[in-house]
């Protein structure tokens, strides 16, 4: 099968997922500057990452609120920012390449695909997104948060096509197969491949839907590997 682009996944594809230890300082942080239990912060994160994931608050500032609205309490202007500060570092680290990611991507760069990225993410990821090393590989970016629409859904697929000008038959789609993304990618007529996830720890969203059980696609366990794949084409 010859393709026109690949799609990349973000969070547990072309970055690492990170440690239940890194969340786990991230939430104590966060909590200590929103002045909460950390224990009752986690909970609040849950509830409101749909509402972050789809972009409704407009903002780094406008998610804060909303996952304190979720606490039941009410901030200052000195812990929004010193907050909003938080965030902006944690996820600006996070986006370092995976092993074998930017190798990957040039490979296929050099061979003229063009290459894209879905990724399910809250409003700090558009905002740093232009310092991450990735950013000046993609030929189109789509954000849920700035869209408005979330894995699966076939629109948010569709429009990453869009903006490739391709069509969906003519694209891999690589995931981890959080949010049944392999199986959305499927459903919009791409081909689709599992990567394994590369955890740095034992950080799993245990509240995620995945494609994992399920899935009886083809699979690779490192990003090289496409390479490999699409060499023999």
């Amino acid at each position: 099968m010859e393709y026109k682009a690949v799609i990349f996944d973000l969070f547990g594809t072309i970055v690492d997922l990170q440690s239940e230890e890194s969340h786990k300082n991230h939430r104590r942080r966060l909590a200590s500057i929103l002045g909460v239990d950390e224990v009752d912060l986690g909970p609040a994160l849950h509830q409101t990452r749909l509402i972050r994931d789809l972009g409704h608050s407009g903002s780094i500032e406008g998610d804060l609120q909303v996952i304190t609205e979720a606490l039941g309490i009410c901030l200052n202007p000195d812990q929004v920012g010193e907050a909003t500060r938080l965030r902006i570092r944690y996820f600006t680290d996070y986006l370092e390449p995976r092993s074998g990611a930017i190798e990957t991507i040039e490979w296929l760069k050099s061979h003229r695909y063009k290459v894209g990225l879905i990724s399910m993410c809250a409003r700090e990821i558009p905002h740093v997104w232009d310092e991450s090393p990735l950013a000046e590989y993609m030929d189109a970016c789509v954000f849920s948060c700035l869209e408005g629409l979330i894995k699966p859904d076939k629109r948010i697929y569709q429009l990453v096509c869009d903006r490739l000008s391709v069509e969906p038959g003519d694209c891999l789609y690589i995931g981890d197969g959080s949010y049944r993304e392999l199986a959305g990618a499927e459903e919009a007529g791409m081909h689709s491949i599992m990567i394994d996830r590369g955890m740095k720890g034992d950080c799993v969203d245990k509240h995620v839907h995945t494609d994992i059980e399920e899935w009886d696609g083809p699979w690779i366990s490192r990003l090289t590997e496409i390479i490999g794949l699409l060499g023999c084409d």
